[in-house]
C-alpha cells in the first residue's frame, strides 16, 4: 500500500538520502553536503507556505517524494493560480515500481482538488511526462556572445550595484515584468531573499529618477582550468522596463569586451539574435547551406491543463475576430481516467468559452491529445501547427481557420521561475 504525505522535520533526513542517489550531478553525497540540503528543506517546510515537501511510503517505508509548489501566473493577461512539482525523487531500490507514476498522480490530484487549473514541471525526460499529458512549453535559446557584440549606446551613468536593501524595488520591478508578460510567474517572498544571499551573484540595476526600471543579475565562470584571465559572464535575469533602460544594459555588457571571453545568456526571445551585428557562439559552426550557429536550444518547461473551461474562459474575456461558431471539443486524456472528455467550444459574439457537453448541436468536432491541448491553449503551437502535424483532428479542414483565428492572438509563454 502507497501513502503520500507531507515530510516531518525528522524524515528530512531520510529524504535526503534518496533524493541525493537520484540527483548524483546536482549535489554531493558529502555529509556536509547532505546536512545542509536537509536544513535548507526544514527551513523551506517550516516558512515557506507556497512549497509542500512530501514523502511517498510503500508498505511503511519511505521510497520517494516531490517538492509541490504553488504560484500565481500571469495566464494571457489574466492572474491564475498555478502548481509546479520538483524534486521529483525515487529510491534506487524501489526504481521500475510506478512510484514517479504515483507521485504524478498525486501532483495533478492534489491541485485539481484545490481548484488549481494549470500545472508546470521540468522534465527529466520530456517523453516520460508527454505519456502523463504535458505539453512542451517554449523552448529556451542559450547565446554565447563576445561583449563586443552587444549595441554600445554610449551611456551607462544610471546603472547602480543593489543589495538586500534593493528587495522591494527588484520585487516591484519584477512584478511589473510578470503583469506585462504571459507565462511569467510572482516571485515568492524566498526566492527573492536568496537573490540577495549568494556572493558569487551580482545585481546591477538602473535607476531613472530614483525608480528602479530593469535589472541584471549575473555571475562570474572560468573559460579555462589553464588561464585564470579566461572567464565567463553568465547572465542569470535580466529585467528591463524600457528602452533606455535595455540600452545602458547593454552599454555596460559592451564594455565587458577586455575581461570576459563570452557573455552567455539564457532566453525565450524569438528576436533576440536581432540584437547583435554578430550573434555567433564561437563554435564556427555551419547549417547549411550557410547559416552560422548562434545558439543551443533546449526543451524544457511543460504543462497540463486540469480545468479546461476555467482556462478557456480565462481567454474569452479578450474579445476575438473569428465567425461564431459552436464545436465538440473530444479531448483524450489517458492518465486522468476520471476527467471530463468530452466538452463544447463556442465563440459567440467574438467572445469564447467551453462547457460540458450534454448533447447540444455543433458545427463541427475536434479530437485532440490533453498533452496537445495544454501546449495549444498556453500559445506554445497553434492549432494549424497541430493539424498539419497531424496532432489534432477535425471535421472539415477548412473549419480549422475558425480555431486558428480565436487563438491568434496568443503570445508564446515566457517562463523565469525556476522549480
Amino acid at each position: 500500500m502507497t501513502d503520500i504525505r507531507l515530510l516531518k522535520e525528522e524524515e528530512m533526513g531520510a529524504f535526503v538520502e534518496i533524493a541525493v542517489n537520484a540527483y548524483p550531478g546536482m549535489m554531493s553525497g558529502g555529509l556536509e553536503a547532505k546536512q545542509k540540503l536537509m536544513e535548507s528543506l526544514q527551513k523551506a517546510q517550516a516558512e515557506d507556505p507556497s512549497i509542500d515537501l512530501m514523502g511517498v511510503w510503500k508498505n511503511g517505508t519511505l521510497v520517494g517524494g516531490m517538492r509541490l509548489h504553488q504560484y500565481e501566473m500571469n495566464f494571457h493577461g489574466n492572474m491564475i493560480q498555478t502548481g509546479g512539482v520538483g524534486f521529483v525523487s525515487v529510491d534506487l531500490l524501489h526504481k521500475k515500481e510506478k512510484i514517479a507514476k504515483e507521485i504524478i498522480q498525486y501532483f495533478i490530484r492534489h491541485f485539481k482538488e484545490k481548484g488549481v487549473p494549470l500545472l508546470s514541471l521540468y522534465p527529466f525526460r520530456p517523453d516520460f511526462y508527454k505519456k502523463m499529458g504535458f505539453g512542451m512549453g517554449t523552448k529556451m535559446d542559450q547565446y554565447a556572445v563576445v561583449p563586443r557584440a552587444f549595441p554600445n549606446f554610449k551611456d551607462k551613468s544610471g546603472l547602480v550595484f543593489l543589495d538586500a536593501s534593493d528587495k522591494e524595488d527588484v520585487k516591484k520591478c519584477y512584478e511589473l515584468k510578470v503583469m506585462s508578460t504571459h507565462g511569467m510567474m510572482h516571485k515568492t517572498e524566498a526566492e527573492l531573499d536568496r537573490m540577495f544571499q549568494n556572493p558569487e551573484i551580482k545585481i546591477i540595476g538602473y535607476k531613472n529618477n530614483g525608480k528602479l526600471e530593469g535589472y541584471l543579475q549575473f555571475h562570474f565562470k572560468k573559460a579555462s582550468e589553464m588561464n585564470f584571465i579566461k572567464n565567463h559572464l553568465i547572465i542569470k535575469e535580466w529585467i528591463y522596463e524600457t528602452q533606455e533602460a535595455f540600452k545602458q544594459f547593454s552599454s555596460f555588457l559592451h564594455s565587458q569586451d577586455d575581461q570576459f571571453e563570452r557573455i552567455i545568456i539564457n532566453t525565450q526571445d524569438e528576436s533576440f539574435h536581432m540584437i547583435f551585428d554578430d550573434p555567433r557562439n564561437g563554435t564556427d559552426h555551419l547549417i547549411p547551406s550557410v547559416y552560422h550557429e548562434t545558439n543551443k536550444s533546449g526543451a524544457g518547461i511543460m504543462y497540463r491543463a486540469v480545468d479546461p473551461p476555467q482556462l478557456i474562459n480565462a481567454i474569452g474575456i479578450m474579445p476575438n475576430p473569428a465567425a461564431d461558431f459552436v464545436c465538440k471539443l473530444f479531448i483524450n486524456d489517458s492518465f486522468d481516467l476520471d476527467g471530463e472528455k468530452e466538452w463544447i467550444l463556442s465563440n459567440q459574439n467574438h467572445i469564447l468559452s467551453l462547457k460540458k457537453n450534454e448533447g447540444e448541436g455543433h458545427d463541427f468536432a475536434i479530437q485532440i491529445d490533453i498533452a496537445d491541448f495544454s501546449s495549444m491553449i498556453m500559445g506554445a503551437v497553434s492549432p494549424a501547427k497541430l493539424y498539419q502535424y497531424g496532432k489534432l483532428s477535425i471535421s472539415g479542414p477548412d473549419n480549422i481557420r475558425h480555431i486558428k483565428t480565436v487563438f491568434s492572438h496568443m503570445d508564446r509563454p515566457v517562463s523565469m521561475t525556476a522549480f
